[in-house]
């Protein structure tokens, strides 16, 4: 099976969809008290607006949480507009992707881009439902299109990923 080849176009819901990946995972604590407490927030007012129960520092702090989710948010969608704005984005863009059993091959012609990455030597790669975020490094990071792939395909590269990359690779999909 062994080249495993894709081309596909970036679109920006993978890029959207992998920068709020990344974000939930950055602040895995801070989603944890979060969104509960803004459940809890709601549902206190709406004792208090039922005449029920009043407790105003809950109402409070779910509105607080809120405000901070709603910031954080906000800020990720302005870096992804700064970057559709960037001569750097390859948002729209053709890549070629080849994985052979240790390295992946990533081609974007239009840019110049021709790399060659060893698995063991990439930071991570976490399998998400559309695509596979390929961690270079903390700086560099590849979105992989799954649309191409075939489930054989797919499974062949989750194997291979779990085995080289062990911790490093992350998956709902594979089973340890």
């Amino acid at each position: 099976m062994w080249p495993v080849q894709t081309e596909y176009i970036l679109k920006l819901r993978d890029y959207r969809q992998a920068n709020y990946y990344s974000l939930v995972q950055r602040y895995r604590l801070a989603f944890l008290i979060t969104v509960p407490a803004i459940f809890l927030g709601f549902g206190f007012l709406l004792t208090q607006t039922l005449g029920i129960l009043s407790f105003p520092l809950a109402i409070y702090v779910g509105a607080a949480c809120l405000i901070w989710l709603l910031l954080v948010a906000a800020k990720v969608e302005k870096g992804i507009r700064l970057y559709m704005r960037s001569p750097d984005c390859l948002l729209g863009r053709t890549f070629r992707v080849i994985f052979r059993p240790a390295e992946v091959k990533i081609v974007v012609e239009e840019k110049k881009i021709f790399v060659t990455h060893r698995y063991d030597r990439l930071a991570a790669v976490f399998e998400l439902s559309g695509l596979y975020m390929i961690y270079v490094d903390g700086q560099q990071t590849y979105l992989v299109s799954k649309e191409g792939l075939s489930e054989d395909e797919k499974s062949l590269l989750r194997g291979c990923f779990a085995q080289v990359l062990g911790d490093r690779f992350v998956s709902r999909f594979y089973k340890k």
